[in-house]
């Protein structure tokens, strides 16, 4: 939680996660990933079946990243908590998705 891992660090760190089984629960809160980290982390959450919570609040994620998020994350039967809190997302998408 607020390590500044940043866009890239994120993209690398989904790119790990994406094929590991063993990790459950992710917490990202404050660390700038935008909505270029928050795409790699809908790709990843999609590809692992063993995501259970994930936390990506307070990261900069803008009503695109968050459509993005929200579309792939749906689909994922694992998946049980979803974070995805801050004033970056506007208040329509807030009610339309229940962020």
């Amino acid at each position: 939680v607020g390590n500044k891992v940043g866009p890239q660090g994120a993209i690398a760190l989904a790119d790990t996660i994406s094929n590991n089984d063993s990790i459950a629960h992710i917490n990202l809160r404050d660390n700038h990933i935008g909505d270029k980290g928050a795409k790699a982390w809908a790709q990843a959450v999609q590809k692992n079946e063993t995501i259970e919570e994930l936390n990506l609040g307070k990261n900069g994620i803008t009503d695109n990243g968050a459509i993005l998020l929200a579309r792939i994350i749906e689909g994922c039967p694992s998946l049980r908590s979803f974070n995805l809190s801050r004033k970056f997302i506007s208040t329509f998408y807030k009610l339309f998705y229940r962020f």
